[in-house]
């Protein structure tokens, strides 16, 4: 998922598009380039997954994004200045142009949450690299509690959800099974917990998106 993310470049290609050339004709290229991308905006409502890190997504990724026709993204941010050029222009059509999105956000325990990701980031958290360390377990545990940022998922709703897309999660008690809609205006939110059984992500997502045909 990170080697995804880390090259934005490589998404037309998935998405069934070609990069435009150099040059004069290159130009020429690229606005068809760009008119095929908001031509596949307009044929399907685009759906993106937007999550804080390390909620275990890869498998609802991957799944939807064979099934799903139209514009599939995924991101932790959404700004408009965001370095992929397609969150850029999805942010400006659905928060400035008022056109529609579904958002699917995947949430877990906080603190095995937490854990993944201090692994995930260990040299940053620790100064070392994690097949160099000789730290015992005890120590481990030291540098997880005093150098991560535990208030990171605590916030997360709060600063992504909230704020860019004004919808509060936390307006209603969330659902002891796990899985809850909320729309406000044009946005659509769906938010699973990743600890339930796969059968209730598929039933959530085919429900949410009115897909015939999906599975995990």
């Amino acid at each position: 998922m990170k080697a995804l993310l880390s090259d934005p470049l490589s998404w037309p290609k998935k998405l069934g598009l070609r990069l435009p050339r150099k040059g004069l004709k290159g130009k020429v290229e690229e606005r068809r380039y760009w008119h095929r991308f908001d031509a596949k905006l307009e044929q399907n409502i685009p759906v993106v997954i937007y999550q804080i890190g390390k909620v275990a997504s890869s498998s609802v990724y991957f799944s939807l994004k064979q099934v799903y026709p139209g514009i599939f993204l995924y991101a932790h941010s959404f700004q408009p200045d965001h370095r992929d050029w397609q969150i850029r222009r999805l942010y400006k059509r659905v928060l400035v142009e008022r056109k529609p999105l579904n958002i699917i956000s995947l949430t877990r325990e906080p603190v095995g949450r937490n854990v993944s990701a201090f692994f995930e980031n260990f040299e940053r958290d620790t100064g070392t690299r994690y097949g160099k360390h000789h730290f015992s377990m005890m120590e481990l545990w030291k540098l997880f509690l005093e150098n991560y940022d535990h208030e990171i998922p605590l916030v997360w709703f709060d600063k992504h959800i909230a704020e860019v897309f004004d919808i509060d999660v936390f307006a209603t008690p969330f659902p002891d099974c796990g899985v809850e809609s909320y729309q406000e205006g044009n946005r659509r939110l769906l938010v699973m917990k990743s600890e339930i059984a796969d059968g209730f992500k598929v039933s959530a997502i085919r429900d949410f998106l009115n897909l015939p045909k999906f599975d995990l």
